[in-house]
């Protein structure tokens, strides 16, 4: 069926729709619900372990993809994937949207949410990481950065909710001078 909008009447519809959906997205996330811990982990690892842990080779370009709206994966691909990294630990640059303190004296770190994504889809996914700096290194870094810097953080996933956000707890910042991917 023809739409009876013309292409740049469609394309602002959708951008308006996608900021609504991040304003909301954002709203919602401020608070995250209490996280359970998936059945299939008996124990949540430490930092040294997540430190020295082996990340999977997921991107996290790859799991935007699959989440976005409009993706060509399909509700069963997804959950799939979804159930395979929560418990996983990842290792992904992220741009920065917002830092703020936590309870513990962790950090929220908030990415910025993908802009124009190889994809079909329109990609809201964005990462909130509870990070545990290791040091003074670490506070120094995480108080610098500023909305739009890269940082490169390694942690634990607890869920993708609502294909907007990725919890990442534990998490920490990895200084930018052992930045290799391994």
């Amino acid at each position: 069926m023809p739409s009876l909008l013309p292409a740049t009447e469609r394309q602002a519809v959708w951008r308006r729709l996608g900021i609504c959906v991040v304003i909301g997205s954002a709203l919602c996330a401020c608070e995250p619900a209490e996280q359970t811990p998936p059945a299939h982990r008996l124990a949540t690892p430490g930092l040294p372990d997540i430190a020295r842990a082996q990340p999977v080779a997921l991107t996290l370009e790859q799991v935007s993809e699959a989440f976005a709206l409009g993706s060509p994966a399909t509700a069963l691909q997804r959950e799939t994937m979804r159930a395979q990294l929560a418990g996983a630990v990842v290792r992904w640059q992220i741009r920065v949207y917002d830092i703020e303190s936590a309870a513990g004296g962790r950090f929220r770190v908030v990415s910025e949410p993908p802009l124009g994504g190889r994809g079909p889809g329109l990609s809201l996914l964005h990462v909130q990481a509870l990070v545990t700096p290791r040091g003074e290194a670490d506070r120094r870094l995480l108080a610098a950065a500023r909305t739009g810097d890269t940082l490169l953080i390694q942690g634990e996933i607890q869920d993708i909710v609502l294909r907007t956000a990725v919890v990442i707890d534990p998490a920490i910042v990895v200084p930018p001078a052992s930045a290799t991917h391994p």
